[in-house]
């Protein structure tokens, strides 16, 4: 796994919980060709969450990779499903791409306490 970095700033007013997170990972560059790995870009995620809870209530929103970011997983492996290269000259077989990282995902959740 390449140098990574995750910041997170909470915030909390009354019954309100915020969080906005910050997740850095650096270039993946120094691979093992025996190994078939493969290189993957740098790249910055931004995370925003918020909740609220009440005496046996809470509700929480969040949404991961806020602005939509393409990136590749440094430890995501290859991709095999597509493993033949095209163009004008003919086909030929490539080992694989690296396994792109999830888009923009807004989750919720509901919990309560008794």
């Amino acid at each position: 796994m390449p140098i990574n970095l995750k910041l997170a700033l909470d915030h909390r007013l009354g019954g309100w919980i915020n969080s906005l997170e910050l997740q850095l990972v650096g270039a993946k560059d120094d691979v093992s060709q025996m190994r078939n790995e493969l290189t993957t870009p740098a790249y910055a995620l931004v995370n925003l969450r918020t909740g609220y809870r009440w005496e046996y209530v809470r509700v929480d929103l969040g949404v991961d990779n806020l602005f939509n970011q393409l990136y590749y997983l440094p430890l995501g492996g290859a991709d095999l499903v597509d493993y033949k290269a095209v163009s004008m000259m003919g086909s030929w077989a490539v080992y694989g791409n690296s396994v792109k990282g999830p888009g923009r995902s807004v989750n919720g959740r509901l919990t309560v306490s008794f």
